[in-house]
């Protein structure tokens, strides 16, 4: 799996890791230039200062030179001084011998071996084995001539052991400066390699930083805007899932989302077109969407099939009217919609005052009443006409038959002399002339 695919939590866990190898290798590497290197620090100074003074102070066990003074002042002290000076002697050549066992013990560098533990040490022995055996004794015995001799010889060896000593001491000091030079050069190395590991780490996480600032920032911005385009009704996003992590997860999520709210809008048109169409029986498919979306549709469905079965009601009452059935009432309507009952009842009474105000000029002409007339001022736009026109046949028929009366009585009495004035058309124009012919 490539980094890019990586999910978020392993990124963040790769990260982490490098995080610490990196913290490791830096440390690991400091402690193991502090272990090398445990020199030039206060403490070591302190005891390189003591160890110093020391060695200014008193005289070193592997160099005899005390016991070559003693053996110098030997010969001219009392006998409780010699006493005391070859117990001295003793005491010195004890202290040399641990010394020597303790570097025997310890390792050193092949040439310090050689000239330290075999070629100085080779005339301490015989000097003090000259000592104890010869010079002492005969010191004792009061042989001088044999103790002159005996000195000489330890001069000697003395001698030799000074300069064997001298070679150890330069080839110490050589080697000390060449362990210091090591020291520096270690040093110098270690604080390099310490730097190129910090930097290096530091570059790493730097580099990851990067790729996961690039992994999350900029999928993120996309979501966002793709989320504010959704927010606005814009569904024509398109949606890019380069990574398969997280991210790129919630980005598959919103375009499940975007194309769940397509659908619906699509259903949604559908529907829209087959109702503009006639066809008011078109319902969304809710089970073809799931959860919110489905609710949804199932609610807008039962929205318009509530106002779908309104409107059947309103036409099959509006189709009884229209027979002249006024017996069936729309149910009260809540809501804004009882203007519509409103509405329906206005129409029903509006209907049966005008049945009534015909049904009474009807029965007044059937009666021979043509004086009545209808309500013209309680009526507007048609029915107004309606009843104008009808009230306008009443007053037609009343003038016509009151005409006609009026000279059939006169004729009744023989009175010729009246006639019939008004101009009438048709029926009542054709009695008008009937009566002028007699």
């Amino acid at each position: 799996m490539t980094f890019p695919n990586m999910r978020l939590s392993h990124r963040f866990g790769l990260l982490v890791i490098l995080v610490t190898i990196s913290f490791a290798m830096y440390g690991f590497w400091s402690f193991n230039t502090l272990n090398n290197l445990k020199l030039n620090g206060p403490l070591y100074h302190r005891i390189i200062q003591s160890k110093n003074l020391i060695a200014d102070i008193l005289p070193p066990s592997q160099y005899i030179i005390e016991s070559y003074l003693i053996a110098l002042q030997i010969k001219d002290a009392s006998p409780q001084e010699q006493v005391a000076l070859t117990n001295r002697m003793k005491a010195l050549k004890q202290e040399y011998d641990t010394r020597h066992e303790f570097w025997k013990q310890t390792e050193l560098n092949q040439e310090l071996q050689k000239i330290f533990l075999l070629d100085a040490h080779q005339p301490v022995g015989d000097f003090y084995k000259i000592a104890f055996e010869k010079y002492i004794p005969e010191l004792n015995r009061g042989d001088m001539v044999a103790a002159r001799d005996s000195l000489k010889n330890m001069e000697s060896l003395y001698a030799t052991h000074r300069d064997r000593i001298e070679k150890v001491v330069t080839a110490a000091n050589q080697l000390s400066m060449v362990d210091e030079s090591k020291s520096r050069e270690m040093m110098n190395n270690s604080l390099l390699n310490m730097l190129l590991i910090l930097i290096a780490s530091m570059a790493v996480v730097l580099w990851m930083v990067y790729l996961l600032f690039q992994a999350i920032i900029r999928p993120l911005t996309q979501a966002r805007a793709i989320a504010s385009k959704i927010a606005v009704g814009d569904m024509s996003s398109v949606i890019i899932i380069e990574h398969q992590d997280e991210i790129g997860e919630m980005l598959g999520e919103f375009a499940i989302m975007r194309d769940a709210l397509n659908r619906f809008v699509s259903a949604q048109a559908m529907m829209l077109k087959k109702h503009n169409e006639g066809w008011i029986s078109e319902r969304i498919d809710a089970s073809k969407f799931s959860g919110v979306y489905g609710k949804i549709a199932n609610d807008l469905n039962e929205l318009i099939s509530s106002h779908v079965e309104i409107t059947k009601n309103i036409v099959t009452i509006i189709a009884q009217y229209a027979k002249g059935d006024f017996s069936h009432d729309l149910q009260t309507l809540p809501g804004e919609q009882e203007k519509i009952t409103t509405a329906l009842a206005d129409v029903k009474k509006s209907l049966v005052a005008i049945s009534d105000e015909i049904k009474n000029l009807v029965m007044a002409g059937a009666n021979g009443d043509f004086s009545k007339r209808g309500g013209v001022e309680n009526f507007d736009f048609m029915f107004r006409d309606m009843l104008h026109d009808l009230n306008k046949l009443t007053e037609t028929c009343e003038i016509g038959f009151n005409d006609v009366t009026r000279v059939a009585e006169a004729l009744a009495r023989a009175d010729l002399t009246q006639t019939i004035s008004n101009d009438h058309p048709g029926m009542f124009g054709e009695a008008k002339d009937a009566i002028r012919a007699c």
